[in-house]
């Protein structure tokens, strides 16, 4: 292997390795925007310490029936 066939083939794995890990951002950013963003717990986890409280709505409740 010659030093320009190695340095070809370190672009080709640095350049791929980007692909693979912008794929896996943008999968999580997709899944936090259409299904995990709804759950309370997990906008904890992930708020920030200047988020109010007023901004989170509150949670329903749920009717319970009694019989």
């Amino acid at each position: 292997m010659t030093v320009q066939t190695t340095f070809i083939s370190f672009c080709v794995f640095v350049f791929c390795f980007f692909i693979v890990l912008l794929f896996i951002l943008l999968g999580w950013y997709l899944v936090w925007r259409f299904f995990l963003q709804r759950f309370g717990f997990i906008r904890e986890l992930y708020a920030s310490e200047n988020s109010n409280s007023q901004d989170v709505p509150k949670r329903r409740r749920d009717k319970s029936r009694k019989d």
